[in-house]
């Protein structure tokens, strides 16, 4: 080891360590503002082709995501190279996670044993290739993380496809649900999955995962942005709107639902808002790390992280 990577008696990096540590969260910056910066890049963050490749853990058809990418308006090697950046930024991010301080704590904390199999229920909070389900995978050691959410996903459409879940045989099962049950449609306003029925679905998966001897932690999602959903067009062009109280309450659904980043007060709950993309659901890359790290609290049993519900 180098006299720049050790670490002092007292437990503090050596500067030569802390100048690698900047640079590399500069360079960690720029690669997620070329994210950002492109057009198309959250189109092609979200969308996740060929969900039965991913289940068994290949790529996407080449067919598949070729037409993907001529859904968004763009060439097939522009959704690679977007794609590329992503899985870049998720490295470098996942390095920089496990750098920074308390990381080893929180992740020796989490109740993964050496041969686990964690499957990601959820929507586009979890399907987005810069998402905390994606550095969960880089960071939590000897244990395969399998991403199954899907973008636009509410708890019925989870049920009616929970047949995916049993067949990536679970020992554990995260999902993260709510954002598009609250969800709400033309002038009047309507919810896309009613609160009854979201209570309904949300019981009867975690019954589900439980009959294939899979535990489970079910999360509500995290604060929105009202004031910026409403002006963003692609959302009030075609009358899609969301309310905070729905999203407060999607966490109270299910009995035991740890809700992220609900303490308005918290140092999180700040800075979540101003982590959030322009159009007030989804969180930027570096928003998907503080998620990360409020998912990595609760399944720790950390109390600002929320209280573990399991099955």
């Amino acid at each position: 080891m180098t006299q720049a990577a050790d670490v002092s008696a007292h437990g503090k990096r050596s500067s030569g360590a802390k100048t690698g540590l900047i640079a590399a969260s500069v360079e960690l910056g720029g690669l997620e503002r070329r994210i950002l910066d492109l057009p198309h890049g959250l189109d092609v963050r979200l969308s996740r082709p060929d969900q039965d490749a991913r289940l068994e853990g290949g790529e996407p058809s080449e067919a598949a995501a070729s037409a993907l990418a001529a859904s968004i308006g763009i060439e097939r090697g522009a959704y690679r190279q977007t794609a590329e950046l992503c899985a870049g930024w998720v490295e470098g991010a996942a390095l920089a996670t496990l750098e920074t301080e308390g990381c080893n704590s929180l992740l020796a904390r989490t109740p993964f044993l050496a041969g686990d199999r964690v499957v990601l229920v959820g929507d586009s909070l979890t399907a987005d290739r810069c998402s905390w389900g994606e550095l969960l995978a880089a960071v939590v050691p000897d244990v395969v993380v399998i991403n199954l959410a899907v973008s636009g996903t509410t708890s019925a459409q989870a049920l009616s496809t929970i047949d995916r879940v049993a067949r990536a045989e679970p020992t554990w099962v995260l999902e993260l649900l709510g954002t598009n049950d609250a969800r709400r449609h033309g002038v009047g306003r309507h919810r896309t999955v009613s609160v009854e029925e979201s209570r309904r679905n949300r019981r009867l998966l975690g019954d589900e995962y439980r009959l294939m001897g899979a535990r489970s932690v079910a999360f509500g999602p995290p604060p929105i942005d009202s004031a910026a959903i409403a002006a963003w067009s692609h959302f009030s062009d075609r009358a899609i709107s969301w309310d905070d109280d729905d999203i407060v309450g999607a966490s109270a659904v299910e009995p035991g639902a740890v809700a992220l980043l609900s303490a308005s007060t918290s140092p999180d709950a700040i800075a979540w808002r101003d982590l959030l993309m322009p159009d007030g659901v989804h969180p930027s890359p570096s928003g998907h790390r503080l998620l990360l790290s409020a998912i990595l609290a609760s399944l720790g049993g950390d109390s600002d992280g929320g209280d573990q519900a399991g099955g």
